[in-house]
């Protein structure tokens, strides 16, 4: 009796990897499909690729006019600095007339 109840179980190891098996292949042909469906994807990739190209050169005219605006504003500041110089020298000036 217990050799037959081996017999058994080794016959539902059998089986189990048997299903295992068939799973596994099964995930394979799956993954072959999306590999497929990707490399399909590839071939109309050319109407991304102009996208991305305007994408692109958005993200260039932007960078140009953001560092434009920013060495205006420097440009701006370093005004205004030589104006608070002068500002500050006629102060000093005024002050020694006075005395």
């Amino acid at each position: 009796m217990e050799k037959g109840r081996k017999i058994e179980r080794s016959g539902r190891r059998q089986r189990q990897e048997e299903e295992e098996e068939e799973e596994e292949e099964e995930e394979e042909e799956e993954e072959e499909e999306e590999e497929e469906e990707e490399e399909d994807v590839g071939e109309v990739d050319d109407v991304g690729y102009k996208n991305y190209k305007e994408r692109k050169k958005k993200k260039k005219k932007k960078k140009k006019k953001k560092k434009k605006k920013k060495k205006k504003k420097k440009k701006k500041k370093k005004k205004k600095k030589k104006k608070k110089k002068k500002k500050k020298k006629k102060k000093i000036s005024n002050r020694r007339r006075n005395e």
